[in-house]
């Protein structure tokens, strides 16, 4: 039996359907319903612009990103907007009757929600941008949607959280606080977790909404809780940040980031890995903070020159986080604090980021959304009969011309160590990498490398046949 020798595979389109497991959406604000702005996905390690959209007006809200889209919202003109994934294209928008300030879309089987200064809570269908169902509540809305088995929680300045029928917008229940619900609920453990201007933070049954707890701090409560590991982690404008349990309400320990008396929390935590991550207000400076998710002690902390408004979001070793008066977007080191990069914008960066895809997106005052990634990434690795191959992206909006080499080391090869060639790939499109004719037998590595790029895999050769070993 005879194989040609390797050469690139006619480029094909990614169907935008099915990315990659395991990093592939951010469908809501701070990522899931507990708000743990925690993915496993990888993250951009440099600060490469991909793509940026310009807006009708200031980019508060946090973006979602979901089956090949990126969703988020603009304040001056009322305006709901979905792009593609890839290349920032508009691909429809919507139109609410007042402000979004900073609602982010949260979005679950195929429907889009968001609040409005309009009072509205909108249903929209997320493929098209056509309206399903609105609810119209008593105030106007700042706060996120969470949506968990078909239950829509979202707060108002009616003072009250409320819960819909996620399918029709049916009014289930409402719980009324003693001020402004301005902070996005969190949903854990069949409870939800809201906080309120009154100084609380309140946790109640998410079936019918009566209260099992609340907590009163120094202040007003906008940032929105984070549950992680049988707790509640959120901050006050008392500029202290504060670790409840997560079934009594007990403090387990607080932690005063401010300076001063300076030092508002409009930030949600994110938490992972032992670790809480989240900014404070220092007006005009500002500060970023890692503690210790057990003891509440700092583990390191940035002094920065805009106060930080925004929530983390923390993947692959790393954490992203915007600020105000300096217009800056940063990337740390999520263990020491090292920074790695950032990215100098126009305006306040108040948006929360979201990461899929290897991708970091992120709204600013300036009116754009912000896409930051590789330009090449190798997507897949694979092999079959005689031959291995890999799946290689251009990101960016240029042809890529690119020489590789595949390598394979170890195991008993008798045939097809090597091979080598010249892959061409259109922009936001992808190419395929293929082997030489190789057989053999044993346990090998393989190591793939286009242009700048490099992976490495783990493999076994049975004579004509390559099995790639999860890593």
């Amino acid at each position: 039996m005879l194989l040609p020798a390797a050469a690139a595979r006619p480029t094909q389109h990614v169907p935008t359907s099915a990315p990659a497991a395991g990093d592939t959406s951010w469908p809501m604000f701070h990522y899931d319903p507990a708000h743990t702005g925690v993915t496993d996905g990888k993250a951009p390690a440099t600060n490469n612009l991909l793509w940026s959209y310009e807006a009708g007006g200031d980019v508060l809200s946090s973006p979602a990103v979901v089956n090949g889209k990126v969703y988020c919202a603009s304040y001056d003109d009322n305006t709901v907007f979905c792009l593609n994934e890839s290349n920032g294209g508009l691909l429809w928008n919507f139109t609410a009757n007042d402000f979004i300030p900073y609602s982010s879309p949260a979005v679950d089987s195929n429907k889009l929600y968001i609040g409005s200064r309009d009072k509205n809570v909108y249903c929209l269908n997320a493929s098209t941008g056509a309206k399903l169902w609105s609810y119209t509540t008593g105030g106007m809305i700042y706060s996120s949607p969470v949506v968990v088995n078909n239950r829509l929680y979202i707060g108002s300045s009616d003072n009250k959280l409320y819960c819909l029928d996620a399918t029709t917008g049916d009014y289930l229940w409402n719980f009324t606080t003693g001020m402004f619900v301005w902070s996005s609920p969190a949903v854990a453990d069949g409870k939800v977790f809201v906080g309120s201007m009154d100084f609380k933070m309140y946790c109640l049954n998410a079936t019918t909404g009566a209260v099992l707890w609340n907590f009163t701090t120094g202040m007003i409560i906008y940032s929105s809780p984070t549950i992680k590991d049988g707790n509640v982690y959120f901050g006050s404008w008392d500029h202290f940040v504060y670790c409840l349990n997560e079934n009594t309400g007990a403090q387990v320990w607080r932690r005063d980031i401010g300076s001063g008396a300076l030092g508002a929390i409009f930030s949600t935590p994110a938490a992972t890995n032992g670790k809480v991550y989240i900014g404070v207000d220092w007006a005009p400076q500002g500060g970023f903070f890692c503690l210790n998710a057990t003891t509440g002690g700092i583990i390191w902390n940035k002094t920065l020159n805009g106060a930080v408004y925004a929530s983390p979001a923390v993947a692959d070793g790393k954490v992203y986080v915007g600020t105000c008066q300096d217009h800056s977007f940063y990337c740390f080191n999520a263990d020491s604090g090292v920074q790695l990069w950032s990215y100098a914008g126009s305006d306040y960066f108040t948006s929360s980021p979201a990461i899929a895809n290897g991708k970091v997106y992120v709204g600013s005052n300036d009116n754009h959304l912000y896409c930051f990634g590789p330009e090449l990434v190798i997507t897949e690795v694979g092999g079959g009969a005689f031959t291995v191959f890999a799946r290689v992206q251009n990101n960016g909006p240029h042809n890529l011309s690119l020489s590789y080499s595949i390598t394979t080391n170890g195991g008993f090869i008798l045939l097809g160590k090597t091979s080598s060639g010249t892959v061409v790939i259109l922009p936001y499109d992808y190419g395929f990498i293929r082997s030489k004719l190789m057989f053999g037998l044993g346990k090998t590595t393989i190591t793939f490398t286009v242009g700048s790029v490099t992976t490495t895999v783990n493999a076994k050769i049975f004579l004509v046949f390559v099995t790639i070993l999860p890593s």
